[in-house]
């Protein structure tokens, strides 16, 4: 019997209705999207615009605003090299958070090397940036506000609407990081005027490597240079051989999630509830703000290594800490630890991701599960 899965915030399962609609063209349908003088070209083509169409209307976008990539990691990447003139770093700001994804921070740190300024901003106990800190942080040669939408460790979810209304008083361009968000928080790029969204299929029940970035068309227009150059494809923005299966998948799965959103929130809430109901009496608490992703729950347990409850119940349950492992050691995770600056509960805290095939007979194995590893841990602490 397979573990019960509660990862979803690393990856997700494909959906059937997904890979349905990819599986012609991994066979029949096996044209270049580029080599539009015959029809298995002209089919391909085809394909690739009709998805692009259902990512952009998940967000209230225009097809043409939308490029693709080969995931979220390339689309940050792509937002904050392309945005920025890098022969002029050191007169360039940036300005991010101290709980952003590695494909933020490492490409931030790596900018600071070659002599850009960047400036990090604290995060709350919830998990929230202070936009008074934001204001006070902005200089005349502030280039880019980068911060990730909804955090894929404790899932909150920050103001976006007043970061990007102070991007937009300021002439500063705004990138978030919607991984995690896109198909779970409802944004309109239309109502809001963000710069560049960066977008995952993986996330929403798509295939693994391809992705997206929303780059705003609108006035102030965003002007974004390519860090991939060959062919030219994606109006000169990525180039590279277009992976036609990947991008029908990832539409297809845009088109599930706007669909679906009310079931799944409402079937998300319940989860939550059940495990809260079951957990009563447990020493924990919650990690993270009360706005925040309906699937995510970022348990702390004083006194009980997450590592050794993980072990514990890993032949039943597929869960993670949200931590950075390596090879070596395991690291703490930098977003507890920007929120709390504490590393044991850092070490104490576990990461539960909802999921669309999850039901709730899983559900209540799981949190038994759970709560009987925490005794069975906490016993052998006080022994």
């Amino acid at each position: 019997m397979k573990p019960i899965y509660l990862d979803n915030h690393a990856t997700t399962q494909v959906d059937e209705r997904v890979l349905k609609k990819m599986m012609p063209f991994m066979m029949d349908k096996f044209g270049n999207a580029s080599s539009v003088d015959h029809l298995h070209g002209v089919e391909a083509k085809k394909a690739v615009e009709d998805a692009r169409k259902e990512i952009a209307d998940l967000i209230g976008a225009r097809p043409a605003e939308i490029v693709f990539t080969s995931g979220a990691t390339e689309a940050d990447n792509m937002a904050i090299m392309g945005s920025i003139d890098m022969g002029d770093l050191k007169n360039t700001h940036i300005i991010s958070t101290k709980i952003e994804h590695k494909a933020i921070i490492n490409t931030l740190e790596y900018l600071e090397r070659l002599g850009a300024e960047i400036t990090l901003l604290d995060a709350n106990e919830f998990g929230e940036i202070d936009l008074t800190q934001l204001q006070k942080e902005i200089k005349p040669n502030t280039k880019l506000i980068s911060v990730i939408l909804a955090n894929n460790e404790v899932g909150t979810i920050q103001d976006f609407e007043g970061i990007t209304n102070i991007a937009k008083e300021n002439g500063i361009k705004v990138h978030f990081d919607a991984a995690q968000a896109l198909g779970r928080v409802k944004i309109d790029v239309r109502k809001t005027p963000i710069s560049m969204l960066s977008l995952s299929a993986h996330k929403i029940y798509g295939p693994k490597g391809i992705g997206a970035i929303f780059v705003n068309k609108d006035r102030p227009r965003v002007r974004l240079n390519p860090i991939l150059f060959g062919g030219g494809q994606e109006n000169n923005l990525r180039s590279g051989t277009l992976n036609v299966p990947g991008i029908v998948g990832f539409g297809e799965a845009a088109k599930l999630m706007k669909k679906e959103y009310n079931q799944s929130k409402k079937k998300y809430l319940e989860f939550r509830r059940i495990f809260e109901k079951e957990l009563e009496g447990v020493n924990y608490k919650i990690n993270g703000s009360e706005n925040r992703l309906e699937n995510n729950m970022n348990i702390w347990f004083p006194g009980v290594e997450a590592q050794a409850l993980i072990r514990l119940i890993s032949k039943n349950i597929s869960l993670s800490t949200g931590s950075a492992c390596t090879t070596d050691h395991v690291e703490a995770s930098h977003v507890l630890m920007a929120m709390f600056n504490d590393e044991a509960r850092a070490f104490e805290s576990i990461r539960i991701g909802f999921g669309r095939f999850n039901n709730e007979t899983e559900i209540d194995e799981a949190v038994v599960l759970i709560k009987s590893g925490v005794e069975i841990l906490t016993a052998r602490f006080v022994d």
